[in-house]
């Protein structure tokens, strides 16, 4: 296991490894999109995400979209923003003991809603309860090189690591 790195690229996914991996889309729900991708074929830019502290939280980011993971106020509901520097868009991270992790959103803890990013198979990931499950993630660190924002631009054949990461010093 390793620690989560301010700037580094994370493909995330739930925690059976089978499929579910977060895709930079958004779906009608609104939900942030799933792929079947494998973890051991990290080749589609639009799974990575980069980590980014933001002082006592983290945000997910999409470089190639220009776009962070976010709460929406609304349970089992998420979504893509612009503005980074919206409550919306800052997430804790919190450690289970075993290897996973769980992130839990600040504007939607504030307001009493489901809170936690979970997957959800064939609906993508959303805000839900902690329910002990589905909110479980793994993080695997993918070194794309450099990725220009709003575009495709990137190391085509990245390095992915297989091995959960766990929330510790940085």
């Amino acid at each position: 296991t390793a620690n989560v790195v301010d700037g580094t690229f994370y493909l995330i996914t739930n925690v059976n490894n089978a499929n579910g991996m977060m895709y930079n889309t958004v779906t009608s729900a609104p939900r942030i999109g799933s792929t079947t991708n494998s973890y051991n074929s990290c080749d589609d830019i639009n799974c990575a995400w980069q980590m980014k502290k933001n002082g006592d939280y983290w945000q997910i980011y999409s470089p190639n979209k220009n776009l962070y993971a976010a709460g929406t106020g609304v349970a089992s509901r998420a979504t893509l923003m612009s503005d980074g520097t919206d409550d919306k868009t800052m997430w804790t991270l919190e450690t289970t003991g075993s290897g996973y992790y769980k992130f839990k959103n600040k504007y939607n803890t504030a307001h009493g809603v489901n809170a936690y990013l979970a997957y959800s198979a064939g609906n993508g990931y959303a805000c839900m309860a902690n329910d002990g499950s589905r909110e479980v993630l793994y993080l695997y660190k993918a070194d794309y090189g450099s990725i220009v924002a709003g575009t495709t631009t990137y190391n085509s054949n990245p390095t992915c690591e297989t091995y959960e990461v766990t929330i510790g010093n940085h």
